[in-house]
C-alpha cells in the first residue's frame, strides 16, 4: 500500500516538475530539467502507484519478497527516469558515447524487469487466491 502511495506522490511531483520545466528560464517558476522526461517520470510514477495499489496482496506479511522486488524495481526505474529528467541522458540508446549512459540503461532495464516480475507475481497471487467471504 505504501509503495503505491509513494509512487503516486512521485507522479504528482513529476507533474509539478514538468510544469516548472516548461516555464521560461528567466521565470521564478522555472526549476530546470527536461519537460518530456519529467512527464515520463510523472506518468511512470502514477502508473506504478496505481498498479501497486490494485495488485497489492491483502496479507502483506506473507508477501514481503514480492514487496521487496516491487520496491527495488520501482526505485531503480523511477530513479533512472528522474536522472533522465534532470540531465537529458535518456538511458535508452545502447551505443551512447556519453560516459554513464550504459549504466543508466542497465539500471532502467533491471528496474523495468523487476517491475515486470513483481506485476506477474502479484497477478498470479491475486487471481489464484481463494475467494474471501464478506465479513459481516
Amino acid at each position: 500500500m505504501r509503495l503505491g502511495l509513494v509512487c503516486i506522490a512521485l507522479g504528482a511531483f513529476g507533474s509539478l516538475w514538468e510544469f516548472s520545466a516548461l516555464q521560461p528560464p528567466a521565470s521564478i517558476w522555472h526549476f530546470g530539467g527536461y519537460p518530456l522526461a519529467a512527464a515520463r517520470f510523472a506518468q511512470h510514477g502514477f502508473i506504478t502507484g496505481f498498479a501497486a495499489l490494485l495488485l497489492a496482496p491483502d496479507d502483506g506479511r506473507r508477501h514481503r519478497a514480492l514487496l521487496a522486488v516491487a520496491t527495488i524495481g520501482a526505485t531503480l526505474a523511477l530513479g533512472a527516469d528522474a536522472v533522465t529528467a534532470g540531465t537529458a541522458w535518456r538511458g535508452i540508446v545502447v551505443q551512447d558515447a556519453r560516459a554513464g549512459s550504459a549504466a543508466l540503461l542497465t539500471v532502467r532495464g533491471v528496474g523495468g524487469l523487476l517491475q515486470l516480475v513483481a506485476l506477474a507475481w502479484a497477478s498470479v497471487l491475486r487471481w489464484t487466491s481463494p475467494p474471501r467471504s464478506p465479513s459481516a
